[in-house]
């Protein structure tokens, strides 16, 4: 997981069956343009090269999903923990439009 371009949190995740490729992807919340968060993991291949778009508490996002399948390819974080993080941005992001 990373904002403006600074890695938070460093660690090693290994891949399972049912999420077999390591994936980086930009979230970007459109509320407040400047904050994406970037977040690295595993992933389904059925996201690889997509972008998905919706809502955290009201808080619209895009988000894009580049994949790769070699060892340590994305520096993979996490993704239980972006998820986390992501929510909290959310709720940052909405409260930040109201100021």
């Amino acid at each position: 997981m990373g904002f403006k371009g600074r890695c938070l949190y460093r660690s090693t995740e290994n891949c399972t069956d049912t999420q077999p490729s390591c994936f980086s992807a930009d979230l970007e919340f459109n509320a407040t343009g400047p904050l994406t968060l970037h977040i690295r993991g595993c992933v389904d291949l059925d996201l690889c090269g997509k972008t998905v778009s919706g809502s955290i508490l009201g808080a619209g996002y895009t988000s894009s999903f580049q994949c790769c399948t070699t060892n340590l390819c994305n520096g993979a974080a996490s993704v239980q923990l972006s998820v986390t993080v992501a929510l909290c941005a959310a709720v940052l992001s909405s409260l930040w439009g109201l100021w």
